[in-house]
């Protein structure tokens, strides 16, 4: 008995069977559900035999009968290799496009398909990768290649960390020395420019090394990002986290009581100035992302700044610098002026 099932092991190892060919689970990430069928399918090369049915009546009916939320609905498709060919039933285009990926999946693998029907939607709307190109800088040729990544596995949103100590990585025309002071170093990476004790450079400088992203370079990343379906999340860091924005606009910062040096990077909360240049940049940025999300940060700022200087400004009289809650105070109905700016643009 031993013996035979030696044989017949062996035999299976070396004899090619239905399970040879490319199916459902070479699909990553591995779809909600699918039935596989013992037999196998040729695909044409030239995909002639793929039929995308948009709007199908009873493929709207059962993915209205799953009661999943409105972002999966508009993602699911149902993908069937059939004896005659292959169909793709879709409520959007987002889910042909979804659905044409797994296909693309499969026939990487194999160009032989197993006979199956896939139902798949995604589980989470924001399924996301976070791009920091402002401690290590990369360029639009780089991000488009994350996207095409992105887009491989289905994922659905970049976040784009823009700026930071590090950098500032995108084109202001109304404020140019963001990206002709700021977005340059002495350094030709993140840990060097730290070794090298943080030092900012200028556009053109021999000892420069950085870059930013022009509009027209973003302009490129929101229409690639589009066609498979991916949204942007940009993010300008604020209040914290802008030593960069002080390298190239020194007077947004808290002094000391002596109006000597800056005590930290974080942004003077005091001074109108700073939400006058803000409104102006998120202006900027909301035209070039036009997506329903705008990052500001809003992480560890020291508020050293604020405790130890005078808050500045308009709001120097009223407050005396004396207190972080003072600054706060400035700082809190500011944020929601450029919010609800921010909301009147969308």
């Amino acid at each position: 008995m031993k013996k035979k099932l030696i044989v017949l092991a062996t035999l299976m190892a070396i004899v090619p069977s239905a399970f040879a060919a490319s199916g459902p689970q070479d699909i990553i990430p591995v779809p909600v559900k699918y039935e596989i069928f013992m037999e196998e399918y040729f695909p044409k090369v030239d995909g002639s035999d793929v039929r995308v049915h948009l709007g199908d009546k009873r493929f709207l009916k059962e993915i209205n009968s799953l009661n999943i939320p409105e972002f999966a609905r508009n993602e699911a498709y149902k993908l069937a290799v059939g004896k005659k060919g292959i169909d793709i039933f879709a409520v959007s285009e987002a889910g042909v496009y979804r659905a044409k990926t797994s296909l693309g999946m499969m026939m990487d693998k194999d160009s032989i398909l197993t006979r199956c029907v896939i139902l798949d939607y995604p589980r989470f709307r924001h399924r996301g990768l976070m791009l920091d190109i402002s401690r290590n800088f990369r360029d639009k040729d780089f991000i488009l290649k994350q996207l095409d990544a992105m887009a491989a596995v289905k994922m659905s949103t970049l976040h784009l960390h823009l700026t930071d100590d590090a950098g500032w990585r995108i084109q202001i025309d109304a404020y140019p020395e963001l990206t002709r002071k700021a977005a340059w170093r002495v350094g030709r990476n993140f840990e060097e420019w730290r070794e090298l004790g943080r030092q900012y450079s200028e556009e053109g400088s021999p000892l420069a090394s950085g870059g930013y992203l022009t509009k027209a370079d973003v302009k490129e990343i929101v229409e690639y990002a589009a066609a498979r379906h991916i949204d942007i999340i940009p993010e300008i860091e604020l209040p914290g986290h802008s030593g960069e924005v002080l390298a190239a606009y020194p007077e947004l910062a808290c002094l000391r009581h002596d109006g000597g040096r800056r005590i930290s990077g974080d942004l003077c909360p005091g001074k109108d100035k700073t939400f006058e240049m803000f409104e102006r940049i998120l202006d900027e940025v909301i035209e070039m992302f036009p997506y329903e999300y705008v990052h500001i940060g809003g992480d560890e700022a020291s508020k050293s700044g604020w405790k130890e200087g005078p808050v500045g400004g308009d709001e120097a009289s009223k407050s005396d610098g004396k207190s972080v809650r003072t600054a706060a105070t400035v700082w809190k109905p500011n944020i929601l002026r450029m919010w609800m700016n921010c909301k009147a643009i969308s």
